[in-house]
């Protein structure tokens, strides 16, 4: 049984995914393993898996349902007591695999790192990396995603007593990321009031979703007051910038 299963799924993504996978194999220790799910592909990406000669990668099949179903696929595929999230156009940084087991080593159940983005033909954007405390992290969620799924390094036993993933077509990560947070009592009394979902509900007229925002952002601040100076000042701001987003979504849901 590999200690650390990297799980990558992949649809077209034939003119990405070697570099993709080379960079995972160059890091990740020999007890370790990738496994790539070709979900359907229509193009050459399961032939250019197949090119890869290394012990530690396999591919399975996937059945283009979704990226949530084929999350669970490759949780279900493997064993290892740690997982970790790759996707099939990024490339893994050096050292990544031996400073996210040493996180998870000191007692989380799961970490993230920053991501760098980068497109063709233009200079890579930096953001400045911050750190979010596992106290804080629940009430990030309730206003924003904030991390990159395929930075996640995590202990199987908590993905899977969070009920591994649900078949949501673009949400699965963070769905997985409230489940996973819902162990805290904050989340649990706040998380049915998540902003983008109060924003499109036309069940209720504006005026009342108005005020279940006004609620909402009362509960959170005093839900937030036991945070450090640093980050509810943080969370504050988040805040601020969600409320603009919402009333600005409630005058002209359109966006035109």
């Amino acid at each position: 049984m590999p200690r650390l299963s990297v799980h990558m799924p992949a649809y077209n993504a034939e003119s990405t995914i070697r570099l993709a996978i080379e960079s995972v194999l160059r890091d990740i220790p020999a007890d370790a393993e990738l496994v790539v799910l070709d979900d359907v592909s229509t193009d050459g990406t399961a032939q250019v898996v197949a090119s890869i000669t290394d012990s530690r990668l396999r591919m399975i099949n996937g059945t283009h349902e979704g990226v949530g179903r084929a999350s669970q696929a490759l949780l279900d595929s493997s064993d290892s007591e740690y997982i970790a999230r790759m996707d099939s156009d990024d490339v893994w940084f050096r050292g990544r695999a031996r400073r996210q087991l040493s996180a998870v080593l000191s007692g989380a159940d799961a970490v993230f790192a920053s991501a760098v983005l980068w497109r063709e033909r233009r200079p890579l954007s930096f953001t400045a990396p911050t750190r979010i405390s596992s106290r804080a992290f629940p009430f990030h969620l309730l206003l924003t995603n904030p991390v990159t799924h395929s930075t996640l390094f995590a202990r199987r036993s908590a993905i899977e007593d969070a009920g591994g993933y649900r078949p949501f077509r673009t949400t699965e990560d963070y769905d997985l990321y409230l489940r996973l947070a819902e162990q805290g009592s904050a989340l649990r009394r706040l998380a049915a009031q998540r902003i983008s979902s109060l924003a499109v509900d036309d069940d209720k007229s504006a005026a009342a979703r108005r005020d279940q925002f006004a609620d909402f952002a009362r509960r959170f601040r005093a839900a937030i007051s036991t945070q450090s100076a640093t980050e509810r000042w943080v969370l504050n701001r988040k805040l601020a910038r969600r409320a603009a987003w919402f009333h600005s979504h409630l005058e002209n849901p359109s966006g035109t």
